[in-house]
């Protein structure tokens, strides 16, 4: 069903609530960083936003998605990217 033919037939869209850049760079800034929830809840929250990454995206994550660089500096994280909803056009 497509949201047009959901409208039409008197149903509800919710639209889902979006945090601001604003109210992220806050968390980001005043979070703190020795309490280990709200650090993952950093992490993850800068995974989706740098990362463009979906909710099903960081939920597959695991610890076998990191891996340190090569030159020691820092880390490397893979992920399979999602389908996105609808008809994907792929080039022949």
């Amino acid at each position: 069903m497509d949201l047009v033919e959901s409208y039409s037939r008197g149903e509800v869209v919710k639209k889902a609530k979006v945090f601001t850049m604003d109210e992220l760079t806050k968390f980001f800034r005043e979070a703190d960083d020795k309490n280990r929830y709200l650090l993952v809840r950093k992490l993850v929250a800068m995974m989706a936003v740098l990362g463009a990454n979906r909710l099903g995206e960081l939920r597959n994550m695991t610890m076998d998605s990191l891996r340190k660089r090569g030159d020691g500096k820092g880390w490397v994280v893979s992920f399979q990217h999602l389908k996105q909803r609808g008809h994907i056009e792929t080039s022949k």
